[in-house]
């Protein structure tokens, strides 16, 4: 029969239930021992048991009184050093004082058991005490609670990580190393934070799971690095890891070592050297799996900084003979961090966004536990002062580990190309010829700056876009070249972090910014060849056509003459040279004069002041529209007109040339346009230079006034009309002006 899955809320709801009963359990035993209210801290230069704090029941001995004994009845305890161990562990040299340590504390707790004692101090007085019951609550120190809690959420974590992936061999391995935390952490609290002594059995009930689960905690912390991120060795390697941790404590407890140093310390040691040499395997292993290094990375920025921290706070100064029992509590703090850390590991959480700073809390991890390790060394190993000491570390390690991590941040660290090199590349990407050679430059731009080793068409997105393990990103569409999916940055070897985002981001941004200036460069080009292809067919092809069907040759050449001076002007355009305003009024003259001599009409013109006109410079835009504005209107006044006389005059006004135009024709109805779409044209052309058309028409005839500045917008190029062209004999001319 298949058992029924599990829902991990079970799960999480069992666990939780199970750590509240230890946390209950522990809690319990804590309070259920007979409460005096007195705190001891032992006096090496008296030799007695100074009477730190004292309240409740004992409140009546005096902070600072030195006590010898204590007794109830029977024979009186003398107090001695080993009554105020803390952590016997680390603290006692051999198994034989640790014997004596749980008999002392088991005498004080039967005399502590007694409904009164008497403690007797240096002076010869004694004090009574009535203990009470039990210790209240509020009188368990911070470091108690600390270290409950340690146990409990480190359990919770380990669970939480198991309920939502019961069938990942690491995250049972994490439960049971969850377990293990929730044994030692809240065993540990109870006996460090005791009151006066303890009772044998329950003294090794909470030494067994203090430091049975330490050893449990080392072993599955090795089975754990033997199977994550990847699994090396055998399947089952991390169970005897797991077991031969077990068999060293029943071998402890059994008494085969006399050395506490050999019992309780080395196996903790060569436990933590075995993970460091698994964590080195793992990195290099991982080399070719960015996703599991970035995984290793969680564990290893967690596990350095609990471990060394760990072992710099309370090992090495027990190694150096310092007690380390107060701040012991204090320290299992650093195991949350552990959990922490482990658990982003194995769930994957943004693991692209560890990047630098992963590297720099590592290395300042590094600078702590180098100036800690130093200051040791000279404080206690070469007897130097404390000043002296603080003083040598800080610039031991100014000297030389700054410098070492430097030169392993230039070693290992990425750097961001350079601004004016991502910009030369962008450029070259925008400046490709052809559409495919833009597309085939900026895969190779993206090949040179990620490595990758897959780029593929995605489907379009607004924004990059990371996927949650860092493998992949997707880069929008940029101009014309289509969203990218790179894959695999590193050749494989890393994720994709910020920084690549950061930068992807700045391409993407140069990329749409450069093909636009180049669109609108090309815009711009094509507009201009437009606008010289229209003066060309407009002005110097009409002309030549004319030329063409002049029936003499001197009319021919007159003709010709008109075309090669069109083409001066048009070249003048092109080089950026500006037009006297004489020469343009001369043109307008002769011109307008030959075409309505030859139509039988007379013209009276009356030109701007000839010395001004000689030093005012107009743009090519300005000569050119004006030019074919007034060509238009000579059109109509020939073809619709039936006028007899034109007058035109022309001035300068504050910047503006002022074209005035009359006829003396049959008119036109003001709303219409007898050329169709001239009158539009006109003014619109007039518009874009900024300028202005003002009509009049009736019977008697029409005037048309015109004001141009002198100086053409930067972005209005010349449109000459359609119908400037003049005709060929029997051809209609394209008119596009008012009528006269």
């Amino acid at each position: 029969m298949k058992i029924p899955a599990i829902a991990p809320g079970t799960r999480l709801a069992a666990s939780t239930a199970f750590g509240l009963i230890v946390v209950g359990l522990v809690i319990a035993m804590a309070a259920s021992r007979p409460w005096l209210g007195l705190a001891l801290a032992w006096d090496a230069s008296s030799g007695t048991a100074l009477v730190a704090a004292s309240t409740g029941p004992a409140g009546s001995i005096p902070a600072g009184t030195r006590l010898v004994s204590v007794s109830a009845g029977g024979p009186a305890h003398v107090f001695s050093a080993l009554d105020s161990t803390i952590e016997p562990d680390g603290n006692l040299a051999t198994y034989t004082e640790y014997r004596e340590f749980l008999a002392s504390q088991d005498r004080l707790a039967s005399i502590q058991a007694e409904p009164s004692l008497v403690f007797l101090d240096t002076d010869g007085r004694s004090h009574t005490v009535a203990p009470a019951a039990h210790r209240p609550l509020s009188t368990l120190p911070a470091d108690f609670w600390i270290q409950v809690m340690v146990g409990f959420f480190a359990w919770m974590i380990a669970a939480a990580v198991w309920a939502f992936r019961p069938r990942e061999t690491s995250a049972r391995f994490l439960l049971f190393n969850g377990w293990t935390t929730l044994m030692f952490s809240p065993g540990a609290a109870v006996y460090t934070t005791r009151e006066f002594g303890m009772p044998l059995a329950e003294m090794l009930l909470l030494k067994t799971m203090n430091f049975g689960g330490g050893l449990l905690f080392c072993g599955s912390m090795v089975a754990l690095m033997l199977n994550y991120p990847r699994r090396m060795g055998p399947r089952g390697l991390g169970s005897v890891a797991i077991a031969a941790m077990a068999a060293w404590f029943i071998a402890q407890a059994f008494g085969i070592f006399d050395s506490m140093l050999v019992g309780r310390r080395i196996p903790v040691l060569v436990a933590l050297a075995a993970m460091v040499g698994m964590a080195v395997a793992q990195w290099l292993g991982t080399r070719r799996d960015p996703v599991a290094r970035a995984a290793m990375q969680w564990f290893l920025l967690s596990w350095v900084l609990c471990i060394s921290l760990f072992v710099a706070l309370t090992m090495v100064p027990q190694f150096l003979g310092v007690q380390t029992g107060a701040i012991q509590g204090y320290s299992f703090i650093l195991f949350l961090l552990l959990y922490v850390g482990i658990a982003f590991g194995i769930i994957r959480f943004r693991l692209f966004d560890l990047g630098i700073w992963w590297f720099r809390t590592l290395a300042w991890i590094g600078g702590a536990i180098a100036l800690i390790t130093l200051d040791l060394l000279f404080l206690f190993g070469m007897q130097f002062s404390a000043s002296w000491s603080l003083s040598l570390s800080l610039l031991a390690c100014a000297l030389l580990w700054l410098p070492f991590r430097n030169w392993l941040w230039d070693r290992t660290m990425r750097r961001p190309p350079a601004a004016n090199d991502v910009f030369r590349h962008v450029l070259h990407v925008a400046l490709a010829p052809t559409q495919a050679g833009r597309l085939e430059r900026w895969q190779a731009l993206q090949q040179q700056l990620f490595s990758p080793l897959e780029i593929a068409w995605a489907d379009p997105v607004q924004d990059i876009q990371v996927d949650s393990d860092g493998i992949a990103m997707t880069l929008p569409g940029a101009g014309a070249s289509p969203a990218l999916t790179l894959r695999y940055p590193g050749a494989g070897r890393r994720l994709f972090t910020p920084a690549d985002v950061r930068l992807a981001g700045q391409l993407v941004e140069m990329l749409a910014y450069a093909e636009e200036s180049r669109e609108s460069y090309a815009q711009g080009a094509r507009e201009e060849r437009s606008r010289i292809a229209r003066d060309l067919h407009d002005d110097i092809g009409s002309r030549l056509l004319c030329g063409l069907h002049q029936p003499d040759l001197e009319s021919a050449r007159e003709s010709m003459a008109q075309a090669i001076g069109e083409m001066r002007t048009i070249i003048h355009g092109l080089i950026g040279e500006q037009h006297p305003l004489d020469a343009l009024e001369a043109d307008l003259r002769h011109e307008t004069g030959e075409r309505l001599e030859a139509a039988g009409i007379a013209l009276s013109w009356q030109g701007c002041d000839p010395a001004l006109a000689r030093i005012t410079q107009v743009d090519y835009a300005v000569y050119k529209n004006a030019l074919s504005a007034v060509r238009e209107l000579t059109a109509n006044v020939i073809r619709h007109a039936m006028a007899t006389v034109v007058d035109v005059s022309m001035r300068l006004d504050a910047g503006r040339l002022v074209v005035d135009m009359r006829d003396d024709g049959r008119g036109f109805a003001a709303e219409s346009d007898p050329s169709g779409h001239g009158l539009r044209n006109i003014r619109s052309r007039l518009e874009e230079l900024g300028g202005a058309m003002q009509l009049e028409s009736h019977p008697g005839g029409t005037r048309v006034r015109m004001e141009i500045p002198l100086r053409a917008p930067a972005a209005a190029p010349p449109r000459p009309a359609a119908s400037a062209r003049p005709s060929a004999p029997g051809q209609d001319s394209a008119a596009a002006a008012a009528a006269g």
